[in-house]
This record gives structure tokens, C-alpha cells and sequence, in this order.
């Protein structure tokens, strides 16, 4: 960006004696200054001629950001340089600016107290008839006044004077912050990004020069984001530029006119003329290698660009950075750019904000839009409204916005420019205009987008169009596979430029995706070469268009793609195809004909026919380069004739899916196959031979064919993939020529429920081995030479006849899964024992698995002995893997003990219904990041003292654990948080007769504790309680105590209390001076003076308390009361009155409720939710709560007049109660029924 004003003409205004300082010292500053970048005003001589000031000079003064004042020893001799401080004074000083004296060679004090040449120049003035007193007056208070701001003070011998002229230019350049530039009116989403981008420019290191790119796709906000941070970091440098349109710059102008404005802008030489960029290079490395710059580079997109304005780091002083945005990554690659930020789409609500806000010029939607009040609505009100369902008049509008959304899939260009043109727009216009832009894309939005496009070269044109018109959102292996079948090689460059441009995008889950905006682009370019003619156009793809051509038999040579990809019906005219000699790719699924054509373009290359009913292929249908070719569903042989007996060198891709058929006919001509795949084909029954003779076959697929029982023969030496899953009649493994499936990666029979054998294979390249539920499988595939070397994978589960696995050796295996093999004893032997690659180890429920052996597992992250019920022991080695994050026993019902454990990376650790474990086992190291440890019928009898190494644990659940130990490590455990023990018990520590009780040192940390059905007595309970003194939320449910000590009473920050079902309990002897929330259903002994004790009006008038429990009247504090089906009534003004509310239910009633209404509005219903209590009522219960209103009140309040409320009961409630707390509201503003009718009456 070449300049920006920010209302300064300069930064910097010099006051001076020209006689003393205008060839030195001025001078030189001047210079320091101008080379800074820094905008510095120093008059000519002939503008100092007379007393008076020049009006020019005024100017200058007004328009500067500051002023220096060089006071030197002649200074205040000059009148003109008295009038010029003044004036300094009156318009920089008292404004607000700020003004910097440098005392030249001149001592601060003499100007002070007017002593020295400072003296003797003023009483000269004064001696002067031609100056009055108020001028002189003047004079000497400016003098004063700059004499005692701090400055510079230099004196000849203090040192060198370009020294102390670089102090004061450092100065200068601190109180003289940057030009920010600015952004556009409606920015959103920018805050966490720019914290983003900051955070990668490590922006605080001066030790080397950052290069950082920023890219993404036109109109995302890449210059945008580039200026928001330019704008927060500018002032950490001493030069900065923003260089936008790079690339429409450079193309117009050249490249020495963009050096020319970087040397213009950090350097200040504006008359600098350069022959070729050549020379511009070098004069930006000898001008810039000494100075820190933020140089921003906007809309780069060739190299040449980057090698001439900042071709290397070194160019730069130290601490420079330097940002670089553009659509493509390539460019950032090659020239070493190692930092990128990718700027990603709007997320929906900051879509919805920037929408509403160019759309209605405001931060607020319209109510004519919305149709909601008289009043306005902010998009984050609308948003929830949305999402509750609370507005049904918005709708419309709801609808039409959501459509804009979707239409600019957060594209900020789109969102902005199809705001603008929606703003001062009735609903029915946005409708109109949203329509044409879905039928014809935007061109504001065309025109920037399409820029990416049109520097492709001309294949990466055609693959483009490809991949947005027929190929997005499908696997990238498969696009790569159409497009070489399409244009006969391959186009996996051509897929790497168009990613490196932004145009396309591989998701995590390697499919191709496009923007939809970008995909509109290249739909638009393909529509663009007929408008008015489908059959005219290179590709079709969208249905209405696909069944003119058909129907109207206007197709034409330019036509090389159909794709259709959704169901229709075409009354086909049989010659429809006839006139498409270009035709190369037909993909068409589940289309409807009226009947077969009668010619298909032999130039097809692709022919993909999900087809109903099947085609009768044309006699002289023999396209010689056919590469893929996909089988209809119900295709027939006697429809096909000798299609495949022809020979088709170039096919490669096969496919029979879902087809009805009962064999596989003879493929022989199909010499270069390298993928043949067999799926669904409920009623194959045979395969031709000549299959397994397919030299170059790599990938086989005969997959859920149910009816196959064989095989034939295969000779296959190119096979990398064989795939027999599912085929659950195949009874024997196919014969393999020679026992050599040498390429063979990938293999799986899953799911072959009568497999009973595999013969010997040599498989040196096998990665893959899948032989779960193989049930009939009675061995373990035999491998030549026991030899496995590559394998990462191996599944077994469910091969449930499997006794033993032969010795293997499987240096790579990374998974190995022998789960479910229940009649396997013995783990499988091992080569040297070693698994060094082993990750993933399950063996879950093998029965009769008796022991693990010493294995070698140093990278084992998750060992999974699940249900394994004859497992005795575990070897040692388990509780030393450093690697492991999982290990479960669950269920190993004769596991006495568990070795030590030293797991510093374990997570999680189940050991529940290990039935005859007798303890936990010990933790020698630290475990940080175990934060939840769960425990079921796992009747361990104590805790161990390293139980507290799990530093990090949060959650501890003990059920039906029996009773348990804990140590009194437990209280040092500060992140143990929350203990919850059911169906059992705890034991505090061991303690000899003579101590006497044992009480903690410390308090535990813990926050939440759970005791359900743990049979406490009061004495242990209050043992308890002294260890979790600090514990907010207590739940003793079924409980069989009768008091609650009264010790509970010193729990002083516990707020909520759970009895439920405390069927024996009588007495509650002291109450939590924090409590808010008690629940007590079914507590059905409780006392009446508890109970009395509990509904105190002192314990719940300071109000936010919720208490339940057995009782049958509202207490009596309860000013206004009534009987069900009945309501009560008050009225206030102002803020709505703090309440408590308060109703009994009897207990046949599940789910009470109440309403409040205001105004005649309904703004609660308030029901028993009962979320701490699920079982059934043994008595009536009273709930008491407060309640305030204030975030559903929103409109409905009257200001400054009376608002009606009423309490109504609703299902279920015997009598309801209000009570007014009299603290929180005032009495004045709140009349109930009876009280308003008085005062009426009184008036």
C-alpha cells in the first residue's frame, strides 16, 4: 500500500537557529530522521526572512505529529524563532502532541532562569521598541515551559554527535507509532486468527528474519487477516510496507515500480529511479540488511515477484518479517517460506454475522425483517431463536439467510457481496435475487475467483473442470484413476498444482473437495460454451440437461463427460448417442431407460451403468480403449453377446457389483486388468479360469458373494490385494499355482463362516492378514519358513477353533488381535520372543488362556486381556512398558495379583469383576495422566500408600468393591476431586489401641463424595468427614443411619446434600452454613422438629436454596398459600420481586408442576425434575425453591407501570405458597391481590 494518510503531513516538525545548527547538527538530524522513515519538515532559509511567520509555516505546524525544538545558544536571539515556539506550544503542546527540546550545546538552566546568551537575547528584545510586553511575555513562559519538559542535552566533548543523534531518532520512532491501515467496514472471525498468525511470526525474537505465508482461496480474507495483523504489530519496527495487489501491479506496471514503492515507503527516497529490477534488488539489500521491516507482499503469484522484492532472509535486518499472501503454495515451497497459515472458511456464526451486517448495515436485524416487535433484534437473539423454535413469524427470514449461508459456504467475498446486494431489500427481492445467483453464479464473485483458473496452463484447466463439474467429493485414489482412464495418463501433477493454487483441497479422509463457489466457477466456464445448447458443451452433469441432450438427440462431438449422479428417467432416443464421437467418460447411476440405444460411441473410455432395465450392448459397440468398465445390476450374458471374449488392452478396472448373475464369464481378453472386483453378487455361483491366469492382476475383490463355494486356481504373480471377505459358502481357499503369492500385501477371508483350511503360502510382502470369524478355520494359515517379516497387521478374532499359533517371527507387526479364539491355550510362540514394532495387543476372551510369556513390547501402547477367565498371573514385564496407554483385565475372574506397575504413559487401567484380585497392585513411578479410575466387584481389600503416584487422577468409582481401605496418602492426592463408592465401604488408616482416634494432619482435596448404600454409622461417618473436610457436594443415599451427626454442621463449604432414601433417618443435628440444596425423598422418619428445623425462614430468606423432602403443609412463613386448580396473584413495578416458591405433591404424582405467568404471558413452568431421585415416592413431598425471571422477561415487562404475575398450579399439586424475601425487593413496588385491593379502595 503505496501511503496512507492519517491526517499528519508530518511526523516531525524542526524548530532551529538556522545560523547555529542548519549545516550541522539540524542537518544531520534531518537526515537520520528522513533515512528513519520518519516525515520531517525543516524549512528554507527564505522562509525566515522578517519577524513574521509564514502562514505555509503555521501549516506545516498544525499538520505535524510533533515537533523538536534545537535550542541552541543564538536561539532565543531570533524574534522569528520565539514567534515559531509559541506557536509550537499553542498548537502541537496543548493539543495533546508532544514536543522533544534538544539542548545543543546549552545548558537546560539558562533557559530555565533566562541566564547566559538566553538572558542577554531577551533583555535585547526587551531594550526593542517595536516588541510590546505581552509578545515578551509570551516569549519567556514558552521558554520556561520547554525548559522543563524532558529532553536531550548534548555538549561538544560529551561524544559523538551522530551517537546522540540516534538516541533521538530512537525516541522519536517510540513516540511516533505507525500508520495503521485500514480494514474493512464488517470484519468478523479475525481475533483468534490474528492471535494464530502473531503466535507463528514470533514476533518478540529479533535472532532472524521470519518469512510467513498466508494462503487460501480468493475472497477468504487472506489480505484482511494480513492487515489486522499488520496493524498490531507495525510499531515493533522501524520500517514497514504493505505492498497489496502484487500480482495486478506487477502486471502493469512492472516489477522496479513495486521496489520503487518499498524504497519510497521504509527508506523515504521517492526520487529514486530504477533501470531493471535487477538493480532494484540491489539497492534493497544495501538499504534494508541494517533495518527491522514488517514487509507485507499481497496477491503473490509468480516466483519472479518474491526473487525481486524479497528474495532472501538477509535482505533484512534481524527481527524482520516478512508476510507473504497468495493462492498458491507452490510458491512458498520454492522459495523456502517454512511457516504457512491456511485461512479457513467462516464458521456459521460468524457467517451469520457478517452477512447481517452488510445486508442491514447494522449490528442488528431489522424487526420489519424479523417480524418480531417494535423493537430491534441482534443476529445472536435471532440465532437463538433459530435454534429454539421460538419465532415462527421469522421464518421467512430464517429460511432466506440460512439459504445465503449455504450458498457462500463462509466465503467472506460471497457473504459480503450477496449482503450488499440483499440490503434495502424486501424478503420476496432476496428471494429473486438469491434464485438467479443459485441458477447464475454472482460475477463480482466470478471475476476474483476465477483468477486461480486462469493461470492454470491447459491440461490443468481440462482436470479441474473435470474434478467440479462430475469428481468432487469422491476418494482420491478414484479421481486419480478416472482422470488417468479419461485422458490416458496420469494427472496426479496436475491434481498437486491445483491444490497448491487452493483450488481444490484433500480432506484428512484423502477426499477431493472444492468450495462450492469454486465449483460454481468451473460449472460456470463449462456452461459459458453454450449457454443455450447443452449438447454443445464439453461436460454435462446436471440431470435436466442430461435428459434434453437424451431425449432431444442434440448431443454433438464437443460432449466428452456425462455424469450423473442422482435417479432419473430418460425416454431415451435410441440414436441419441450416435452423434458423440468424443464421448470418453459415461458414469450414470440408477437411470431409468425406455429402452437400449442403438449405437454407443466407440472413443468411451469409462462406462460406468448403474442401469434399469439393462442395455443390449449395440453389435458394433467395441470401444478398443476402454479403461473402466462397471457391470449394470442386472446384467445378463445373453444381453452382453461376446462383449468380453473381445480383447481390451486397455482396460485396467473391472467391477461386477450387485449383479444378478451366476457366473463370471471368460475374461481373457482382458490382458492388462489390474483390478477385478466381485461384489454383492447374491447369485454367482462360478468363476471362469480365466481369471486366475490375469498376469497383471493387482487387485482381486469377491466380496459377500454367498453363493460361491469355490475358487478357481490362481496364478497371479502381480496380485497386491486379495480381498475374500464375507463369502460365507466358500469351503476351501483357492489353489495357488506354486504356492507364490510373493506381491501379496493385503489379504482377508473375514467373515468365511466354512472355511475350514488356507494352504501354505509364501507371503514375503504381506502387510495385512484379516481372519476374524473364520469359524471353521481349525489352524493358523502355514507360512514357508515361518517368515512374516513385513506384517503390521493381524486379526484372529473369533477363529474360535484355533488351539495354537505356530512359531512366528513378525519384526513389524503393529497390531495383533487374537480375540475371541476360545480354544486357544497358549499364547503363540515367537522368534527370539521379540515384537519390537507392537502397539495394539488384544486377546480378549480367550478362555482358556492360562499365562502370557515374556515378551518384548517396547512400544506396546494398549494390552487388552478382557474376560480372559484362566489367566493367573501377568509376567513382569507388563508393569514396566513405558509405552503403554490401556491395559484392561476386566473380567479375569482367577487374576490373583498384578505386578508392580511403572506405566508413565498409562491412561487407562480397568480391573473391575477381577473377582479374586486381592489388591491393587503398587504404582513405583508416577502416573499423570489417569484421571478417572473406575472399579466394579473388583473385592480389593486396601489401597496401597503409592496409590497416590496417580498425581493426576480426578474421579475415583468403587462398586460393589466390598470394603476398602484407603491410605492416608489419599489427602496429598491435591487433584483427586470426586470418590464415589457403591454397594460397599471404606477403612481409614490403621492406627494402634493406645493412639486412640487417628485424625488427618490435612484435609483431602476432594469436592464431590458419593457414599451410596455403604451401611455408615454416625460414629464412622464423622470419622469421614474430618478426612473431606472440604467437600461441596455430599450424596449418602440409602443410608441405614438415624442421625445425621452433627459434626456435618462444620462442613462450612458444603452447598449441596443428597439422602435419598435414608428411609431410617430421624434427626439431621447440624446444618452446613453453605447449604443451598437438599434432597431428601423418601426420608419418611424424619422428625417434625427437623423437619421444622429444615424449613426455617432464617435458613432460606437470604434465597438460591432448593430443598425437598417429606412433608405435607407449606410452613407458615409463607405469606400467600392456596389449595390446587387455584392461583396466586401479585402485581410490581420495576425489577421483578426476588421469590421463594414453594408446593406439595402427593406421591402418586411423578412430575408436578407450576406455572408463572406475566402479563399473560407464560415465562416458567417449574416442575420437580426429580434429577437426584429416580425411584418411587413413599409420602408427600414439598419442594421449596427461588426463582428469578430476568432472562425470559425480555420484552414482556411493563416500564414504569404495574406487571400482573400469577403462581398457578398445575398437575399434581395439593397446595403452592409464595414468599416476597424482603430483603432483595422492596415493599413499595409489590401489591398481591388482597393488598392491591385495599389500597384501591383507600385512593
Amino acid at each position: 500500500m503505496a501511503s496512507i494518510t492519517d491526517g499528519f503531513s508530518y511526523d516531525v516538525f524542526l524548530s532551529f537557529r538556522g545560523k547555529d545548527t542548519r549545516y550541522c547538527f539540524t542537518g544531520n538530524l534531518w537526515k537520520a530522521l528522513h533515512d528513519r522513515g520518519i516525515r520531517t519538515f525543516m524549512d528554507d532559509e527564505e522562509l525566515r526572512k522578517g519577524d513574521e511567520i509564514a502562514p505555509s509555516l503555521v501549516k506545516a505546524i498544525e499538520q505535524s505529529r510533533m515537533a523538536i525544538i534545537v535550542l541552541s545558544k543564538n536561539y532565543a536571539s531570533s524574534s522569528f524563532c520565539l514567534q515559531e515556539l509559541s506557536n509550537i506550544l499553542d498548537c502541537i503542546k496543548d493539543k495533546g502532541r508532544s514536543v522533544l527540546p534538544v539542548f545543543y550545546d546549552v545548558d537546560p538552566f539558562d533557559v530555565r532562569r533566562l541566564t547566559g546568551t538566553y538572558g542577554e537575547a531577551m533583555a535585547k528584545h526587551e531594550a526593542r521598541s517595536n516588541h510590546n510586553m505581552d509578545s515578551l511575555q509570551k516569549w519567556k513562559n514558552a521558554l520556561y515551559q520547554v525548559a522543563n519538559v524532558s529532553g536531550f542535552h548534548y555538549t561538544n566533548g560529551d561524544g559523538y554527535e551522530h551517537e546522540f543523534i540516534g538516541k533521538i531518532v530512537e525516541q522519536v520512532s517510540r513516540e511516533i507509532k505507525p500508520v495503521t491501515l485500514p480494514v474493512p467496514d464488517y470484519v468478523v472471525g479475525l481475533e483468534l486468527k490474528s492471535q494464530e498468525l502473531v503466535s507463528l511470526l514470533n514476533v518478540g525474537s529479533d535472532d532472524r528474519v521470519h518469512m510467513v505465508g498466508i494462503h487460501g482461496v480468493g475472497g477468504i480474507g487472506k489480505t484482511t487477516l494480513a492487515l489486522a495483523v499488520y496493524n498490531m504489530i507495525v510499531h515493533q519496527f522501524e520500517g514497514s510496507c504493505f505492498l497489496e495487489n502484487v500480482r495486478e501491479n506487477s502486471d502493469k506496471h512492472g516489477l522496479p515500480y513495486l521496489q520503487k514503492l518499498l524504497l519510497s515507503q521504509i527508506v523515504g527516497d521517492e526520487n529514486i529511479e530504477l533501470t531493471g529490477f535487477k538493480q532494484g534488488i540491489s539497492i534493497l539489500q544495501q538499504r534494508l540488511r541494517q533495518k527491522k521491516v514488517l514487509l507485507i507482499l499481497d496477491d503473490v503469484d509468480k516466483q519472479e515477484q518474491l526473487h525481486a522484492i524479497a528474495g532472501k532472509p538477509d535482505w533484512f535486518g534481524p527481527g524482520s518479517r516478512v508476510i507473504i499472501t497468495t493462492r498458491n503454495t507452490r510458491l512458498l515451497t520454492c522459495h523456502g517460506v517454512e511457516s504457512t497459515y491456511e485461512v479457513k472458511e467462516l464458521k456459521e456464526g460468524d457467517a451469520f454475522e457478517l452477512l447481517t451486517r452488510t445486508a442491514f448495515k447494522t449490528d442488528k436485524v431489522s424487526a420489519g425483517y424479523a417480524g418480531i416487535s417494535n423493537s430491534e433484534v441482534t443476529y445472536f437473539e435471532l440465532l437463538s431463536r433459530i435454534a429454539y423454535e421460538t419465532d415462527e413469524v421469522s421464518a421467512p427470514l430464517v429460511d432466506i439467510l440460512h439459504r445465503v449461508i449455504t450458498y457462500a459456504s463462509g466465503l467472506p467475498l460471497a457473504l459480503e457481496v450477496v449482503g450488499s446486494h440483499l440490503f434495502n431489500k424486501t424478503i420476496d427481492e432476496w428471494k429473486s435475487v438469491l434464485d438467479g445467483y443459485e441458477r447464475i453464479p454472482n460475477k463480482e464473485i466470478q471475476t476474483i475467483l476465477k483468477v486461480s483458473f486462469d493461470a492454470l496452463e491447459e491440461e490443468e484447466k481440462n482436470v479441474f473442470l473435470d474434478i467440479a463439474c462430475c469428481f468432487k467429493g469422491r476418494e482420491l485414489e478414484w479421481v486419480k484413476r478416472m482422470l488417468h482412464a479419461h485422458h490416458g495418463d496420469s494427472k496426479e501433477d496436475h491434481i498437486r498444482v491445483l491444490v497448491e493454487n487452493s483450488l481444490i483441497k484433500i480432506s484428512e479422509s484423502h477426499t477431493v473437495t472444492l468450495h462450492d463457489l469454486i465449483e460454481d466457477v468451473g460449472k460456470e466456464i463449462v456452461r459459458q460454451e453454450s449457454p443455450g445448447e447443452p449438447g454443445k458443451r464439453s461436460r454435462l452433469w446436471f440431470p435436466e440437461d442430461v435428459v434434453q441432450v437424451l431425449e432431444g438427440n442434440t448431443g454433438t462431438t464437443k460432449i466428452e463427460i456425462i455424469y450423473l449422479d442422482s435417479p432419473v428417467k430418460v425416454e431415451c432416443d435410441r440414436k441419441a448417442f450416435k452423434k458423440m464421437k468424443n464421448l470418453r467418460t459415461l458414469i450414470m447411476k440408477d437411470a431409468q431407460f425406455s429402452e437400449s440405444p442403438k449405437h454407443l460411441p466407440n472413443s468411451l473410455r469409462i462406462f460406468q451403468c448403474w442401469l434399469s432395465p439393462s442395455w443390449v450392448l449395440p453389435s458394433d459397440f467395441y470401444p478398443k480403449k476402454l479403461a473402466i468398465c462397471n457391470i449394470p445390476y442386472d446384467f445378463a450374458l445373453c444381453k452382453w453377446g461376446d462383449f468380453f471374449k473381445k480383447k481390451f488392452e486397455k482396460m485396467t478396472t473391472l467391477y461386477f457389483q450387485h449383479c444378478s448373475l451366476t457366473q463370471i464369464p471368460d475374461i481373457s481378453g482382458l490382458l492388462n486388468l489390474k483390478e477385478l472386483s466381485i461384489k454383492d453378487c447374491g447369485n454367482l455361483i462360478t468363476i471362469d479360469d480365466s481369471m486366475g491366469l490375469l498376469g497383471k492382476l493387482e487387485i482381486l475383490c469377491i466380496i459377500n458373494c454367498i453363493e460361491l463355494m469355490s475358487i478357481p486356481p490362481l496364478k497371479l504373480p502381480s496380485l497386491k490385494e486379495l480381498d475374500l471377505s464375507r463369502c460365507g459358502s466358500l469351503e476351501n481357499f483357492p489353489h495357488v499355482v506354486g504356492g507364490f503369492l510373493d506381491k501379496l500385501k493385503f489379504l482377508s477371508v473375514e467373515d468365511c463362516f466354512k472355511l475350514k483350511s488356507i494352504p501354505p503360502l509364501k507371503l514375503a510382502s504381506l502387510k495385512e492378514l484379516y481372519l476374524s470369524n473364520c469359524w471353521s478355520l481349525e489352524s493358523f494359515p502355514p507360512v514357508v519358513d515361518g517368515l512374516l517379516d513385513k506384517l503390521k497387521i493381524l486379526d484372529a478374532t473369533g477363529c474360535s477353533k484355533f488351539r495354537s499359533i505356530p512359531p512366528l517371527k513378525l519384526p513389524s507387526l503393529i497390531q495383533l488381535n487374537l480375540s475371541k479364539c476360545r480354544s486357544l491355550e497358549s499364547f503363540p510362540p515367537l522368534v527370539d520372543g521379540f515384537l519390537d514394532e507392537l502397539k495394539i495387543l488384544s486377546v480378549k476372551r480367550c478362555n482358556k488362556l492360562r499365562s502370557i510369556p515374556p515378551l518384548k513390547l517396547a512400544l506396546l501402547e494398549e494390552l487388552d486381556l478382557t474376560g480372559c477367565d484362566s489367566l493367573e498371573s501377568l509376567p513382569p514385564m507388563v508393569g514396566l512398558l513405558d509405552k503403554l496407554k490401556i491395559l484392561s483385565v476386566k473380567g479375569c475372574s482367577k487374576l490373583r495379583n498384578i505386578p508392580p506397575l511403572n506405566l508413565a504413559s498409562l491412561e487407562q487401567l480397568d480391573l473391575s469383576y477381577c473377582v479374586s484380585l486381592e489388591g491393587f497392585p503398587e504404582i513405583l513411578g508416577q502416573v499423570e495422566r489417569i484421571a478417572q479410575l473406575y472399579l466394579h466387584r473388583t473385592p480389593i481389600k486396601e489401597l496401597p500408600f503409592s496409590f497416590q503416584n496417580l498425581t493426576l487422577l480426578r474421579s475415583l468409582y468403587l462398586s460393589d468393591c466390598g470394603i476398602v481401605q484407603f491410605p492416608n496418602s489419599i489427602v496429598m492426592m491435591l487433584e483427586l476431586t470426586e470418590i464415589t463408592i457403591k454397594n460397599g465401604g471404606w477403612l481409614f488408616p490403621k492406627q494402634d489401641e493406645s493412639e486412640g482416634k487417628m485424625s488427618p494432619k490435612q484435609s483431602s482435596e476432594v469436592e464431590i463424595l458419593r457414599l451410596w448404600n455403604c451401611n455408615l454409622s454416625e460414629e464412622y461417618l464423622a470419622i469421614g468427614l474430618e478426612w473431606f473436610a472440604n467437600v461441596k457436594e455430599l450424596d449418602l443415599s440409602l443410608s441405614k443411619f438415624t442421625v445425621l451427626p452433627e459434626c456435618i454442621g462444620k462442613c462450612h463449604v458444603l452447598w449441596k446434600l443428597i439422602l435419598n432414601d435414608c428411609e431410617e433417618l430421624e434427626e439431621i443435628k447440624g446444618i452446613p452454613p453453605s447449604l443451598k440444596t437438599l434432597s431428601a425423598y423418601n426420608c419418611i422418619s424424619l422428625t417434625s422438629s427437623c423437619k421444622s428445623k429444615l424449613l426455617n425462614q432464617e435458613l432460606h430468606e437470604a434465597g438460591n436454596t432448593r430443598f425437598c423432602l417429606p412433608h405435607t403443609e407449606i410452613p407458615e412463613w409463607f405469606d400467600h398459600q392456596c389449595k390446587r386448580e387455584s392461583s396466586i396473584s401479585f402485581w410490581f413495578r420495576n425489577e421483578f420481586p426476588a421469590i421463594a416458591l414453594c408446593f406439595v405433591y402427593p406421591l402418586r404424582s411423578k412430575h408436578p408442576f407450576l406455572w408463572v405467568i406475566v402479563n399473560g404471558c407464560r415465562v416458567s413452568k417449574w416442575d420437580d425434575e426429580n434429577k437426584y431421585h429416580n425411584g418411587p415416592l413413599k409420602a408427600f413431598h414439598l419442594q421449596l425453591f427461588h426463582k428469578t425471571f430476568v432472562d425470559q422477561l425480555d420484552k414482556k415487562l411493563l416500564k414504569n407501570k404495574w406487571n400482573h404475575v400469577k403462581v398457578k398450579s398445575g398437575f399434581g399439586c395439593e397446595i403452592i405458597g409464595v414468599h416476597v424475601l424482603k430483603e432483595k425487593s422492596g415493599n413499595k413496588d409489590i401489591l398481591f391481590s388482597n393488598e392491591l385491593a385495599y389500597s384501591l379502595k383507600r385512593n
